[in-house]
């Protein structure tokens, strides 16, 4: 159990990186990448003429990326780790069936923006409250007998935010300058 509460003014910077300040502990640093990440996602959606458009040749609009990120983050975080039952645990996929195409048939930047901040307070009521030690639960998402420990899970779902959050960087590129995508 750990205080995952950082000051506003090291969490509002507009720096490239998170904060670093010399007083935080692990879990005050994987919060601040969470935390650092939805406010770079929340940029670069804002930046985005139409969230509904196509970005990228595989179809995927901004919107359907922020809901891939907001049930990617619950799934691992309240289905994974807590063992909670999430009636739409694939909420981002078409027909709620893996493997199919990520859909958000009616998210606007302002659902989307609601939505990670949902999830930035649930990472940051899981982390105040247990240890990045503790293991998940075995009745959720791992019901194997030798489920990940809340660090692996963190730093997974930052690993993803940050592919992610590429993959967007590339795809506004490719809209400004459409050039970009076919040099020749």
């Amino acid at each position: 159990m750990v205080n995952v509460h950082i000051t506003l003014a090291a969490m509002t910077s507009t720096a490239s990186y998170p904060p670093q300040l010399p007083h935080m502990d692990m879990a005050q640093h994987l919060f601040g990448y969470v935390r650092h990440y939805h406010a770079d996602l929340e940029r670069q959606l804002g930046l985005v003429s139409n969230i509904h458009e196509p970005l990228t040749p595989s179809g995927w609009s901004a919107a359907e990326l922020a809901n891939h990120i907001f049930h990617m983050e619950r799934r691992w975080i309240l289905w994974g780790f807590h063992g909670q039952a999430l009636p739409d645990v694939w909420g981002d996929w078409h027909d709620g069936r893996p493997g199919t195409r990520w859909f958000a048939p009616t998210v606007t930047l302002a659902d989307a923006v609601a939505k990670l901040a949902q999830n930035l307070d649930m990472f940051e009521t899981t982390l105040r409250e247990h240890d990045l030690s503790e293991s998940a639960t075995t009745s959720g998402k791992f019901l194997e007998s030798d489920p990940p420990q809340l660090s692996w899970i963190m730093l997974h779902v930052i690993d993803e935010l940050a592919r992610h959050l590429g993959q967007l960087d590339a795809a506004l590129e490719f809209q400004r300058d459409p050039q970009a995508a076919n040099p020749t």
